[in-house]
C-alpha cells in the first residue's frame, strides 16, 4: 500500500459511471449469453450516456446495509470520508441489478419457469433488503416472428410474470436474440441508465435529509455528506450539479482548524476535491477556472506541512497534486482545449519533479536528525498506517499507537520510495510536452536535470548519453558558463562509467580557456588524460573504488585506438594557419607548406604526427607529412626534424610539410582539406 499522501486513489481518478449488475448470463458455456455480454460491454455510447457494467455470478454477496443514525447529536465521526465508501458504490453495489431469463411467452414449462424467476428475484431482494437498489427482469426469446393469438397470451404472462416477481411492469424487458441485438441493446441501456438515474436521485434524497439534522458543531459530517452528494451527482451523470456539491465541500473544508495531527486529513481530501473540481471544470470547458482553483488550492495548502519530522511527505502531496493536474490537463487537450506556450501540462509535470527533489531532501535530513534524544521506539506493524478513513493512521489494529511510532513508521517506509526514477519520469513527460509547444530551449535544461538524476542515480552510461547530447547544443549556442558546467559532469560521468572516447574527447576540450577553471584543475585533468594514454586507470586509488577501477582496466584492455576528434567542433585550442610556400608548382617539384600553430591552453600540450591532406575536389587526396618544426620567435629560424614535442603554452611554432612529386594532374588547383595531428601514446591516442 502507498501512503495517502503520495497517491490519488484509483476510484477517485477513474470516471464515475452508474454502475448496472448484470445476474443470470452464463457467458463461459452459452454463446447467446457471451454474445449478449459483449454487445453490452463494446456498444458505443458518449459519455454522458456512458454505463459501467458488472457480471453478476449466483453467490454475489452485497454489502450488507447498515442500520442508519437516528440522530447526530452524539456521534463524533473517527474521519471525514470513509476508505471503501467511493469503491463500494462504483464497483460493488449496483444501481440497478437485472436478472437475465431464457424463457419464451409460449414456453411449455412456463408455470415452473416463472416461479423459479420468482425466487431468484426474492433471493435477490434478501440480499438487497435496506438498499433502493432496482430490479429488473429481461427475458431472452429467439425473436422469431409472433404467431396470431400469441401478443394476448404474451401480455397475459408478463402480468402474471410481475405479480409473481412483485415488480412493476415496468421492469419487466424482453430482448430478443436476432439480426437487430445492438438496436435492441441501445434500448435496454437507455431504460437502464433512467433506473440508475432515479437510484441515485433517492440516494442524494437520503443524504440531504441526514445532512439537514447536522448542526454547526458536526463540520466533518457535513464535508462528508456535500462529497457524497457530490459524487452520487457524478455516477447520476449530471456534472454541473457535482462541480456545485464539490465547490461547497471544498469551501466547508475551511472551517477546520488545522494542526499538526489532522494536518494530512485536510490535506488528503483537500487534493481529491480539488481533482474533481478541476476535472469538472475542464469538462464543462473552462479551463481558466480549473487552472485558477488549481493555483489557489495550491497557495492555500502551500505552507500546511504537518509534523517537521515528515516534511517529506508534504513535498509528496504537492508533486501529486501538480502530476495529477498534468494529467487533467493532457486529457482536455485531447479532448480539443488549445494550450499556450506559457500555459500547458509540461509546466506541471515539471513542478512535480522539482517537488519529489524536494521531497528526497526533506527525507534525508529528517532521517538525519533521529528520533529525541533518550527516546527509545517501541516497533509496530506497517497496517499502523493505516485506517478506514482517508488520511487518517493508527487507528486500524485498535492497539494504541503513539505518534513517534507512526513517525518512525513513515520514515521506514519513505526509505523504500525510489525518488530518483519518479523524478525521472516526470521529466520525460515534461519533456515530451515543452517538444510539443517548441519550448526548445527549457526542454534542453529538462535533458540536463534528468542526465543529472541519472547521475545521482547510479545510471552513469545513461546520464552520459544525455550530457553528450546537449554538450553539442550549448557548444554552438555559445553560452559558455552553462557549457562549462555540462562539460564537466560530461567528464564526470564518463569517468563514472568508464568511457574512454568520451573522458578522452572532454578532457581535450576541458583544457580549452573558454572553460572556466582554476589551472590546478586544468593540470589534473591533463594528468588523468595522460594516464588514460598510457593505458592507466585515472581512478587514483583502487582500494576506494575498486569496481571502478576494474571497469577501466577492462574498458581500457578492450579499446581501440584512434579516437577521432573535430576540433573545429570543439572549443578552441590550437590557433593555426596553412599555407603553401608557392602559388603554384610544376608537376616534377616537391610540394612544400607551412604550418603555423599556438596553443592557447593554459597547460603544455604533447603533441605529434602532424600531416596536411590536400585534395583537388575531384577524387584524388594526398597526405603530406610533417618534416621539420621550430620556434616561430626563434632569431636564428633554427629547425628540427619532426618529432614528438611539446607545445608551450601562447608560444608560435613553425611545422615544414614536404609533399612527393607526381602527386597530382596537372593544371589542377590544390586545396587544404584539413590538418591531422596525434595526442597519445602509440597505443592510445587521440587524432
Amino acid at each position: 500500500m502507498t501512503l495517502d499522501a503520495a497517491v490519488l486513489p484509483s476510484e477517485l481518478v477513474t470516471t464515475a459511471q452508474p454502475l448496472v449488475g448484470l445476474s443470470g448470463l452464463d457467458v463461459q458455456r452459452n454463446t447467446t449469453h457471451k454474445t449478449i455480454w459483449d454487445a453490452f460491454n463494446n456498444s458505443k455510447k458518449p459519455e454522458s450516456e456512458s454505463i459501467q457494467y458488472k457480471l453478476l455470478p449466483a453467490s454475489y454477496e452485497f454489502p450488507v446495509s447498515k442500520p442508519k443514525h437516528q440522530s447526530y447529536e452524539w456521534y463524533h465521526p473517527k474521519g471525514i470520508l470513509k476508505r471503501n465508501w467511493m469503491l463500494k458504490h462504483l464497483h460493488v453495489l449496483p444501481a440497478v441489478v437485472v436478472l437475465f431469463q431464457d424463457l419464451e411467452w409460449n414456453d411449455p414449462q412456463w408455470s415452473d419457469r416463472q416461479l423459479q424467476c420468482a425466487s431468484m428475484i426474492s433471493t435477490l431482494k434478501n440480499s438487497l433488503q435496506g438498499r433502493n437498489t432496482r430490479l429488473a427482469v429481461v427475458l431472452l426469446q429467439k425473436g422469431s416472428p409472433a404467431a396470431q393469438g400469441e401478443d394476448l397470451l404474451a401480455s397475459e404472462r408478463a402480468a402474471h410474470l410481475t405479480s409473481t416477481c412483485d415488480i412493476s411492469a415496468k421492469m419487466l424487458f424482453v430482448l430478443p436474440h436476432n439480426d437487430h441485438l445492438m438496436g435492441h441493446i441501445l434500448r435496454l441501456q437507455s431504460a437502464f441508465l433512467e433506473l440508475a438515474q432515479s437510484y441515485y436521485t433517492q440516494m442524494m434524497k437520503q443524504i440531504r435529509l441526514h445532512r439537514d439534522q447536522l448542526t454547526d458543531s458536526h463540520q466533518i459530517l457535513k464535508i462528508r455528506h456535500q462529497f457524497k452528494l457530490g459524487f452520487v451527482s457524478e455516477l447520476k451523470l449530471d456534472q454541473s450539479s457535482a462541480l456545485r456539491h464539490y465547490r461547497q465541500t471544498y469551501a466547508n473544508l475551511d472551517e477546520i482548524r488545522i494542526v499538526d495531527t489532522n494536518c494530512l486529513e485536510v490535506k488528503t481530501i483537500a487534493g481529491f476535491v480539488n481533482y474533481k473540481i478541476c476535472r469538472l471544470f475542464f469538462k464543462l470547458n473552462a479551463p481558466k477556472d480549473s487552472i485558477s482553483h488549481f493555483k489557489n488550492h495550491i497557495s492555500k495548502y502551500r505552507n500546511r506541512t504537518g509534523f517537521k519530522e515528515l516534511l517529506f511527505e508534504h513535498y509528496a502531496w504537492l508533486s501529486v497534486q501538480y502530476s495529477a493536474f498534468g494529467e487533467l490537463f493532457c486529457d482536455a487537450v485531447k479532448n480539443g482545449l488549445a494550450p499556450l506556450q506559457t500555459q500547458h501540462p509540461g509546466i506541471y509535470f515539471h513542478k512535480a519533479a522539482e517537488f519529489i527533489g524536494k521531497r528526497k531532501e526533506a527525507f534525508l535530513q529528517c532521517t538525519a536528525l533521529g528520533p529525541a534524544e533518550g527516546k527509545e521506539v517501541a516497533p509496530c506493524s506497517n497496517s499502523a498506517l493505516y485506517s478506514d478513513f482517508f488520511g487518517i493512521r493508527g487507528t486500524k489494529t485498535g492497539e494504541p499507537v503513539s505518534e513517534q511510532q507512526i513517525i518512525c513508521l513513515v520514515q521506514d517506509n519513505e526509505k523504500s520510495y525510489n525518488h530518483s526514477t519518479a523524478v525521472i519520469t516526470l521529466l520525460g513527460q515534461a519533456m515530451a510536452q515543452y517538444k510539443v509547444y517548441k519550448c526548445l530551449r527549457f526542454r534542453k535544461k529538462l535533458a540536463i536535470d534528468m542526465a543529472e538524476e541519472y547521475l545521482k542515480s547510479g545510471d552513469h552510461s545513461k546520464a552520459l548519453t544525455l550530457y553528450s547530447l546537449m554538450l553539442s547544443d550549448y557548444r554552438v549556442d555559445k553560452w559558455f558558463t552553462i557549457f562549462t558546467e555540462v562539460l564537466l559532469k560530461t567528464l564526470r560521468s564518463a569517468y563514472l562509467s568508464a568511457s574512454v572516447p568520451d573522458f578522452v574527447a572532454c578532457s581535450i576540450e576541458a583544457l580549452s580557456p573558454r572553460i572556466a577553471m582554476e589551472k590546478s584543475d586544468r593540470i589534473l585533468i591533463l594528468e588523468n588524460l595522460w594516464k588514460v594514454f598510457h593505458n592507466v586507470s585515472p581512478v587514483s586509488s583502487s582500494q576506494i573504488a575498486p569496481e571502478l577501477s576494474a571497469s577501466w582496466q577492462t574498458s581500457l584492455a578492450a579499446f581501440a585506438s584512434p579516437i577521432k576528434l573535430d576540433l573545429d567542433r570543439l572549443n578552441d585550442l590550437l590557433e593555426c594557419k596553412v599555407t603553401f610556400e608557392q602559388r603554384q608548382i610544376k608537376n616534377d617539384e616537391k610540394l612544400h607548406l607551412q604550418l603555423y600553430i599556438r596553443s592557447i591552453v593554459e597547460v603544455p600540450l604533447k603533441l605529434k604526427n602532424f600531416s596536411i591532406l590536400l585534395s583537388d575536389l575531384k577524387s584524388n587526396s594526398v597526405r603530406v607529412p610533417a618534416t621539420q618544426y621550430g620556434d616561430f620567435e626563434d632569431p636564428q629560424n633554427a629547425l628540427k626534424p619532426i618529432e614528438e614535442f611539446i607545445l608551450e603554452p601562447q608560444k608560435c611554432y613553425r611545422i615544414v610539410f614536404v609533399g612527393e612529386r607526381y602527386q597530382f594532374m596537372e593544371n589542377v588547383d590544390v586545396h587544404i582539406f584539413r590538418l591531422e595531428l596525434q595526442m597519445g601514446s602509440d597505443r592510445t591516442y587521440a587524432v
